[in-house]
């Protein structure tokens, strides 16, 4: 399963190309047999960001023409700061880090948690790359929810540091405002549920055709009426016999991002046709295969489904094992690759091996626990081995002497050697 990221495209390529030729000699009753690859769905959410961003850039400019900088970039202090991201980005971005349960030490994480528990309020914000193929999104609502506690919060703080007033004057913005909006309603109504669909375990990817189709549908019809994106009774569908509309604080959330703001209205119906229309470029571009004439449209549910059952619809399996890594690398930076391996082993299997481990028979649970102990000292004598013949390959690296590069004398041009010749 490929994650049509573009540094496997040539790979893909070459592999496809060496089992076309490979399958020239396994023809079935003169039939040329043909395999298909499945591609990671989750990747798509990475995908409508991606599209999303060119156009978002080009109307943040025209914004800026009109209505002048936006955000922090009508203070002094930011004015020669970079501006490459996108506005954004750089709200969901900082005020993670300011409000985020993993915030920097510029962050102001306690005023937040005790602003919380004095109001009742259920701090939804999270870390910016919690779920990194549904940053922008969720991420967006988790902000604009907030958006007036985190002003309340950011007015006790009297000595602000940079960060702060950064934080700060991108929430006062209007314009930013519209824009967490906008982003956070495709979350409650497409890549929420779309996430659901495609992590819940009941929908085949030859099955998924139906859900494509839905989906580029609504997009074209939010491109027509940007006015459907606040209709709150259903996602991209009417019927949801799987309960996929159902993101986590839902209920929390709607109160909220389906209130319209009349000085935004303009603005925010322009945000959602241009992220629908960009949406629609990543369908027909990456989903091609689940539109009408594709070879995932339509599949013959009698025989591809029973060949394709065991299939899985994502690659998150390896996402995990990814995303935790990073998780144990950042709580302990100093710690043994022995440490990290062994709590990538039981991260992802602990309630399964400790129910296992409970139901074992007292003298056999006893004696295993001895065995691992002792295994256990075994396997990291090893690791540390490793580690140092590892440690021991890069000084020998370093201490080699350097080798200068001989430089070659850059060749003049045939026609000025021929010149010079004649004036001598």
């Amino acid at each position: 399963m490929s994650d049509r990221a573009s540094n496997e495209k040539l790979a893909n390529t070459l592999l496809n190309e060496w089992r076309d030729e490979m399958l020239l000699n396994f023809e079935l009753n003169g039939d040329k047999q043909t395999v298909h690859s499945f591609h990671c769905m989750a990747h798509v959410l990475l995908g409508f960001h991606s599209y999303v961003k060119p156009e978002l850039k080009q109307l943040e400019t025209k914004l800026v023409e009109v209505h002048g900088p936006i955000g922090r970039d009508s203070l002094s202090a930011f004015k020669f700061w970079s501006k490459k991201e996108l506005v954004i980005e750089r709200v969901l971005r900082t005020t993670a880090d300011v409000f985020g349960p993993v915030g920097d030490h510029h962050g102001v994480r306690d005023r937040w948690e005790s602003h919380c528990s004095s109001l009742g309020i259920k701090s939804l914000i999270g870390n910016y790359k919690d779920n990194r193929f549904n940053a922008l999104f969720e991420t967006a609502a988790e902000v604009f929810k907030h958006k007036e506690d985190f002003l309340v919060v950011l007015d006790t703080v009297k000595n602000q540091n940079l960060k702060l007033k950064s934080v700060k004057e991108d929430l006062k913005s209007t314009i930013v405002s519209a824009m967490l909006q906008c982003f956070g309603l495709f979350y409650l109504k497409l890549t929420g549920p779309y996430w659901n669909l495609i992590t819940c375990g009941k929908v085949a990817y030859l099955e998924l055709y139906p859900h494509v189709i839905a989906i580029k549908s609504f997009l074209e019809n939010c491109v027509e009426d940007p006015a459907l994106m606040l209709n709150q009774d259903c996602h991209w569908s009417a019927e949801d016999p799987l309960q996929i509309h159902i993101v986590p604080h839902y209920d929390i959330y709607v109160a909220s991002l389906f209130t319209l703001q009349e000085e935004n209205r303009q603005l925010l119906f322009d945000l959602i046709k241009l992220v629908a229309a960009n949406m629609i470029k990543c369908v027909d571009k990456q989903l091609v295969d689940f539109l009408p004439g594709g070879k995932f449209y339509s599949a013959d549910t009698g025989n591809e489904l029973n060949r394709t059952k065991f299939a899985h619809v994502t690659n998150l399996a390896c996402e995990h094992h990814f995303g935790d890594l990073d998780s144990s690398q950042r709580r302990r930076p100093s710690a043994s690759m022995h440490h990290h391996s062994s709590v990538q082993l039981l991260k992802r299997n602990r309630k399964d091996m400790m129910h296992w481990i409970q139901n074992m028979p007292s003298a056999e649970r006893s004696t295993m626990i001895k065995d691992a102990i002792k295994g256990g000292r075994t396997l990291r004598e090893i690791h540390m081995n490793n580690e140092k013949s590892v440690i021991a390959e890069v000084h020998d690296e370093m201490m080699q002497p350097v080798i200068p590069k001989r430089q070659e004398r850059k060749r003049e041009p045939e026609f000025r050697t021929r010149r010079r010749g004649r004036l001598r």
